[in-house]
């Protein structure tokens, strides 16, 4: 069936199927947005903006067909940072794009995974700190964790 609900489904279920997407979108795209706009309005130029994106935006086809909104999102973000970085070339923005996040939701919502290849909310902080502190070029920041490692 995909991403879509079958057609003998009942209309409750569609519903529900647009309803979880739209509450994808808002949560996922509706905050970038608002920091874009507060970018162009406040940001110096000199400044850094950083969006949060996902893996699976990088990859398509890595997003489970069961939640396109997800995708939509993520790569909704990756294409505001484009659209921002042509209309405010004076600063940098760029999109962190982290495998799965170790945070208690996600453990909840997939209690059998394997949580040691997961990066840790501090890592990436420190990660994304580092990075600014050394003058990070602006761009998709591909997170990676390898060895325990976590790295852009």
């Amino acid at each position: 069936s995909g991403p879509f609900p079958p057609p003998s489904s009942p209309h409750s279920t569609f519903t529900t199927y647009l309803t979880s997407t739209s509450s994808m979108l808002s949560s996922n795209l509706n905050s970038s947005i608002f920091s874009c706009g507060l970018a162009t309005r406040y940001l110096s130029s000199t400044g850094h903006l950083i969006l949060t994106g996902a893996h699976a935006s990088l990859t398509p086809s890595l997003c489970s067909s069961s939640m396109p909104g997800y995708g939509l999102s993520k790569n909704g973000v990756k294409y505001l940072a484009e659209m921002l970085r042509g209309l405010k070339p004076e600063f940098k923005v760029s999109v962190v794009h982290p495998r799965t996040l170790d945070t208690e939701a996600n453990r909840s919502a997939m209690p059998g995974e394997d949580f040691g290849g997961w990066v840790r909310c501090e890592e990436l902080a420190g990660e994304v700190m580092e990075r600014l502190v050394e003058g990070g070029e602006e761009g998709d920041w591909d997170v990676v964790k390898e060895g325990g490692v976590t790295r852009l």
